[in-house]
């Protein structure tokens, strides 16, 4: 499989969130990946400050729930018994994703999944429901032969 990059080299010497025989399970998006973490608490605001630019982007923290390559369940973090309802989820794709945004009239590449295609703002990327995302994560990585990563949101912070 191939791994999309890793913009963010921290924590040192922490995997590719692709990585899917990796017991670690916390990781930021910021338009673009961290390393992943054991420990939740290394992506604070002292170490964004430290590793990520601000920008006009938002810091995800997220948690790995799933993986499906090709449609197959690959790999699961056994989370999904702890989700509550007010819980949301994230989708990242292996591959980078053309998307037409029609609010905007332009396409967009992302290795995030969309869950509406109206505009690119981050409520397009949240999944509310965990049932329906892990149903689009197991298509989308049918219809692109790729691998999906289903997250948890656990934080996010508008980083400007």
């Amino acid at each position: 499989m191939t791994f999309p990059e890793v913009q963010y080299d921290f924590p040192k010497g922490g995997l590719n969130p692709f990585t899917i025989d990796s017991t670690d399970k916390y990781f930021i998006y910021a338009s673009g990946l961290s390393n992943l973490s054991k420990e939740l608490g290394v992506f604070n605001l002292k170490n964004f400050e430290k590793h990520i630019p601000f920008g006009y982007k938002t810091i995800l923290t997220l948690e790995r729930i799933t993986f499906y390559t090709s449609g197959q369940h690959v790999s699961d973090f056994d989370y999904s018994s702890q989700l509550t309802k007010s819980d949301s989820f994230y989708l990242i794709s292996n591959k980078l994703r053309k998307t037409h945004i029609k609010g905007w009239s332009r396409d967009i590449e992302s290795y995030s999944i969309l869950r509406t295609i109206d505009d690119a703002s981050l409520k397009s990327y949240i999944w509310d429901k965990y049932e329906e995302a892990n149903g689009i994560a197991q298509k989308i990585s049918i219809h692109d032969n790729s691998t999906v990563l289903l997250c948890k949101i656990l934080d996010n912070i508008h980083w400007h």
